[in-house]
């Protein structure tokens, strides 16, 4: 990682030498022997990402949502209950719901648990556009 005032100098050093990014790695190269030196593929991604963003740094992605662990018994029972139901119906239902003392699942396949044909999906009513 570079620090803000490494990323401003590349940027700076881009435009003053005519968006030439291997003249730019070349300067920095010579200029600081003691530390290290940017490749022109970091300096043309730094600049590219101020360009798109507004920033030089990188955004680290928010980590992604972990598979809720829902016991079979609770699916099963609500899909029983309410064969109309959506599979995002039934992960909101079933993720409030709990029960300790039954053994978890990773996932569920809602579809496969049902026992009336069109249970689980959204065959009777039409999709909703978000």
């Amino acid at each position: 990682m570079y620090t803000n005032d490494e990323h401003c100098e590349m940027v700076l050093l881009y435009g003053q030498y005519n968006r030439n990014k291997r003249e730019v790695a070349r300067f920095f190269a010579i200029k600081f022997l003691s530390r290290r030196h940017p490749s022109y593929c970091t300096i043309a991604s730094a600049v590219q990402r101020l360009y798109k963003t507004g920033s030089c740094h990188r955004r680290i992605p928010l980590s992604r949502a972990h598979l809720q662990r829902i016991p079979a018994e609770d699916v099963l029972g609500y899909v029983l209950a309410h064969p109309e139901s959506s599979v995002r119906d039934i992960s909101k239902a079933c993720s409030l719901l709990k029960i300790d003392g039954v053994e978890h699942i990773s996932y569920v396949r809602c579809i496969s648990l049902s026992s009336s044909p069109g249970a689980g999906t959204n065959a009777r009513r039409p999709r909703s556009s978000f």
